[in-house]
């Protein structure tokens, strides 16, 4: 709304209040008193009309409320029971891999080397050394010269 547009409605609403104001004045007492209790009275039943939707409209939010824990306590309770069920497949097909896995007639070239290698190690002697022991004395009791080649090709 413009300046001037804002400016003419509120003279206009000004305007109106007091001629109101002054024909209020001119009644008699009566009239007057007759006028302030019906304004009054529709005060109040509007009052109690706000009271009322208030009321109406906690009853209707607390039953949402209700309704909305319930929905969501159902859609939990599906959502674990899929979950668990979902969990007790993928533990199923795991034991039954692990099951099949298990049997001879399952068994892979990597299956049968790697058992063969275990066995291997198990059947080798005790008295076999693990250790490679290196003594100076049997390195150097050949007497051989030892030759040093460098990259350009010529030996010392």
């Amino acid at each position: 709304m413009s300046k001037k547009a804002g400016f003419g409605f509120g003279l206009f609403l000004g305007l109106t209040g007091a001629a109101a104001y002054f024909a209020f004045k001119r009644l008699d007492p009566a009239k007057q008193k007759e006028l302030v209790t019906k304004a009054n009275n529709a005060a109040h039943d509007l009052k109690d009309r706000a009271v009322d939707y208030a009321f109406y409209a906690n009853d209707a939010l607390s039953d949402a409320r209700e309704s909305l824990g319930k929905k969501t306590s159902e859609v939990t309770d599906n959502a674990k029971q899929a979950f668990n069920s979902a969990t007790d497949k993928i533990n199923d097909r795991f034991n039954e891999a692990t099951d099949d896995d298990n049997d001879e007639s399952n068994t892979t070239q990597f299956h049968t080397a790697a058992d063969r290698l275990r066995d291997e190690l198990h059947n080798t002697s005790e008295d076999a050394q693990d250790d490679i022991v290196v003594n100076a004395d049997d390195v150097f009791k050949n007497d051989k010269k030892v030759e040093t080649f460098y990259p350009n090709g010529t030996s010392k």
